[in-house]
């Protein structure tokens, strides 16, 4: 059967369709999406999963732990160059930050831990042409129309700061920013499948919840 490519707008006989229900004709495919033909010759659907055992309260702690740390040392080398010896005082207040700190750091990085672990697993999925999230207790569905995207960091997801640092394809729904392309070998098929749909590019003000 020739279908009509959604590119190229030629009729083919060898097509495959995208999880946006649109067919595009191989030809097309491998030439401006490589990695989204071989994922649709594995006939996978489009969907990736952010578990518990991917965030990690200690993240948190170790980057915050190395600002604080950081800059209380400063604080402290900068006032004994200064006047030319250790001031008790200072010294005092140094010790006392940076145990504060620790302390307040550690305890906010296990209260985060146990929040995003109420809704986790997240499952974020390309269905029918919407864009689907899934967690414990909710599921959200917007047309990827309404949606938007951007190549991110880790830090732009909802568990922030708890996932280990790195660059993501940061999806942005009515309600919420999720960040995917964190599996091996799922960044390029997220973000080859987002320009093939034309999905907006860049950042919207999120809906009030």
């Amino acid at each position: 059967m020739v279908e009509t490519c959604a590119s190229c707008r030629k009729g083919a006989e060898t097509w495959e369709e995208t999880w946006d229900r649109k067919r595009y004709c191989v030809d097309c495919l491998r030439s401006s999406a490589p990695a989204v033909l071989a994922f649709l010759t594995s006939k996978r659907p489009l969907q990736e999963a952010l578990t518990r055992d991917m965030v990690s309260g200690l993240r948190h702690c170790v980057r915050y732990w190395t600002i604080f740390g950081a800059l209380f040392g400063a604080v402290f080398m900068i006032d004994a160059v200064q006047n030319g010896k250790f001031d008790a005082m200072i010294g005092g207040f140094t010790a006392f930050g940076i145990i504060f700190s620790f302390c307040y750091i550690a305890v906010t990085g296990w209260l985060g831990v146990i929040a995003v672990s109420t809704w986790l697993p997240r499952e974020t999925s390309v269905l029918d042409g919407n864009c689907v999230v899934r967690t414990p207790d909710r599921t959200t569905s917007f047309p990827l129309s309404e949606c938007s995207w951007f190549e991110g960091l880790t830090s732009h997801d909802r568990a922030g700061l708890l996932l280990k640092a790195r660059r993501a394809i940061v999806i942005q729904t009515p309600l919420e920013r999720v960040a995917c392309g964190l599996i091996p070998g799922m960044y390029p098929v997220w973000k080859e499948f987002l320009l093939l749909a034309g999905v907006t590019r860049g950042r919207k003000r999120r809906r009030q919840k």
